[in-house]
């Protein structure tokens, strides 16, 4: 069944965003209302409410202990989730069809995300609530959807925070006929034995889904430093080899807007020429890896806990997998 009309231009238009998400006079992102209670219940459980009022430490990039998880919960959750809303939402139309990976796979079925690392699940929260809200809007189908969730990450205590909130949200995502199914798993992206498990819940958990995402989000500050994309690179090898499959796949890839990120020598940099390097055999013709090349816009949004806005800076890179054997 064909849920969207072809040749429309965005599946989800600027004029379709509704003003709980958008606000087209003060040009500015609103988080999903589902996401904020989620997140500010979390943050009154843990003691952490007025501290998250609080200006953000600089350089703050998380971390496995108790402290740095709680610290990147409370200051770094929100921006997050606004490159993820402005990503889906495009109100700016700078990001080209990118947006419309998320309207494509999570149109309906049971489609498979995984999400790496996952922090404290602010990018698969960020998704389903945003979804949520337009289906609750009516602006996209209310087909039911059931989402398998992967979330992949190190620290025991993002984990929790993770599992914590997708349960919250849960009866209200089933209003809107989206199902999830969460599972969370500890993940090292530097370890070749924890990205092999990784991949094996990947192939368990996608099977039977018409359509798999992988998001990878907010992962340069950490793959930037102390040679770590050189010792990380194996694994996504692995992980990306693994996510094409004969379904619709894509890989969104989600960084800051830093120089670090988006200069020439920067991060997307690497990332693009290594995915080039290593996708470009199983592309065939009239399918082409060297077009790979990041995105960026920018955005101000409403902070749930402040009384000002705050500006935020996305880069995105869109990968569409091939599909297994899809060489001619």
């Amino acid at each position: 069944m064909e849920l969207f009309k072809r040749g429309k231009r965005r599946l989800v238009g600027r004029d379709d965003i509704p003003e709980e998400l958008w606000c087209s006079v003060s040009s500015m992102i609103h988080l999903p209302p589902m996401l904020i209670s989620s997140w500010t219940g979390l943050l009154k459980k843990h003691g952490l409410l007025d501290k998250a009022r609080q200006p953000a430490p600089k350089k703050l990039i998380g971390g496995l202990t108790e402290k740095e998880s709680k610290d990147h919960l409370t200051w770094r959750f929100t921006g997050s989730s606004a490159r993820v809303s402005m990503l889906m939402l495009d109100p700016k139309g700078k990001l080209d069809d990118i947006s419309d990976a998320f309207y494509q796979t999570f149109s309906g079925n049971r489609v498979f995300i995984a999400d790496i690392p996952a922090g404290a699940g602010a990018s698969i929260l960020t998704v389903l609530t945003t979804l949520a809200e337009l289906r609750k809007q009516e602006r996209i189908p209310r087909n039911p959807l059931t989402v398998v969730i992967l979330a992949g990450e190190l620290s025991e205590f993002s984990r929790g925070y993770a599992n914590s909130m997708l349960q919250s949200v849960k009866k209200d995502l089933a209003d809107q006929a989206i199902t999830i199914e969460p599972h969370i798993l500890p993940w090292n992206a530097l370890d070749a034995f924890s990205t092999t498990n990784l991949v094996r819940k990947m192939t368990l958990h996608s099977q039977n889904a018409a359509a798999r995402m992988v998001i990878l989000a907010n992962f340069s500050g950490f793959l930037n430093s102390s040679g770590n994309w050189k010792k990380a690179k194996p694994q996504f090898e692995e992980i990306f080899r693994h996510s094409t499959d004969e379904i619709f796949s894509t890989a969104i890839w989600i960084e800051p807007g830093k120089n670090d990120v988006t200069s020439e020598s920067g991060f997307f940099g690497k990332v693009t020429k290594w995915f080039k390097d290593n996708f470009q055999v199983v592309f065939g013709n009239g399918r082409n890896a060297k077009d790979i090349g990041f995105a960026s816009s920018t955005s101000q949004f409403k902070h749930p806990l402040k009384d000002h806005d705050v500006r935020s800076n996305l880069t995105v890179v869109r990968f569409d997998l091939p599909e297994v054997g899809g060489a001619e």
